[in-house]
């Protein structure tokens, strides 16, 4: 067994060796090594067996990273994605300009992808985030749009979903006028 852990080693320096020799000593015992002695015979040894990776593995790391989400970008749809709530044509009462938004989209988000939220025309955060709820503040009385857009690590749209309309509106409660008397009499 040791004669084979030894010839495995030769095998393993033959790329640097080039030559392998082997004897055997008084004691019948096996030996190989990279030098010569007397005594020793030449033992040819194939070469090693090399190994080319693909061109796709030789790109440095941030050109494949980026070939990789411009390729997945390209090609994947989120089967749904939708502004939820509000609903289309909601009437949402007294919510004191605080707007809650929720969003739904399958599959899940990936991991390269973020959410822009955009509620009549204008994101309501600096940067696309991982998010799904919402909470938009100055929305006032009125007739409003919301709409998600899935966006890739450099800023692009990947998808967006269709606009949702609804409306804000605002009570006032009042004090019940006094019925006027009739005068008679």
């Amino acid at each position: 067994m040791k004669y084979i852990v030894v010839f495995l080693l030769l095998l393993s320096t033959s790329a640097f060796a080039q030559e392998a020799w082997r004897w055997v000593d008084e004691k019948g015992v096996v030996h190989f090594s990279d030098t010569p002695r007397p005594g020793a015979e030449r033992v040819e040894l194939q070469s090693a067996q090399g190994f080319k990776p693909p061109p796709e593995l030789t790109r440095p790391a941030s050109e494949t990273s980026a070939a990789a989400s411009a390729a997945e970008g390209e090609a994947f749809q989120y089967e749904t994605l939708e502004v939820v709530s509000p609903g289309p044509d909601e009437t949402l009462w007294n919510i004191g300009t605080e707007l809650s938004v929720s969003i739904a989209m399958t599959p899940s988000l990936r991991p390269t992808h973020r959410v822009q939220l955009l509620v009549d025309g204008q994101s309501v955060t600096e940067e696309p985030v991982r998010a799904t709820q919402f909470t938009v503040g100055g929305v006032y009385r009125g007739t409003h749009t919301a709409v998600v857009a899935v966006v890739n690590s450099d800023g692009s749209t990947l998808q967006q979903s269709e606009p949702v309309t609804f409306f804000v509106r605002q009570s006032v409660q009042q004090r019940p006028r006094p019925t006027p008397r009739r005068g008679g009499g």
